[in-house]
């Protein structure tokens, strides 16, 4: 934790029940506000576009939008997702 509040999480490994299937997952980062809100964010290196990386990804990021509301007694539109394009120098929101 930091002064403002803010927790960190890195490389941390969840798994959870979603209904009746279990989520394993692994965030590359999120950052919390406890009560308030959540971002997640995932490198990706892939050497495809950025819609591209989209369409490849949106799935896993709607779970662990679900995930990480449920870890953190949010609900999931306070959680933002963001994957970040390593070879294009870009995030994509999700």
């Amino acid at each position: 934790k930091n002064p403002q509040g803010i927790t960190l999480w890195q490389e941390r490994k969840a798994a959870l029940i979603h209904e009746g299937k279990l989520i394993s997952a692994v965030f590359d980062r999120v950052h919390v506000i406890p009560g308030q809100s959540a971002t997640v964010i995932d490198y990706k290196t892939n050497d495809c576009s950025l819609e591209h990386l989209k369409e490849l990804y949106q799935g896993q990021m709607d779970l662990y939008r679900i995930a990480v509301a449920k870890l953190c007694g949010l609900t999931p539109d306070k959680v933002r997702c963001v994957l970040v394009h390593v070879r294009a120098g870009a995030i994509v929101e999700c």
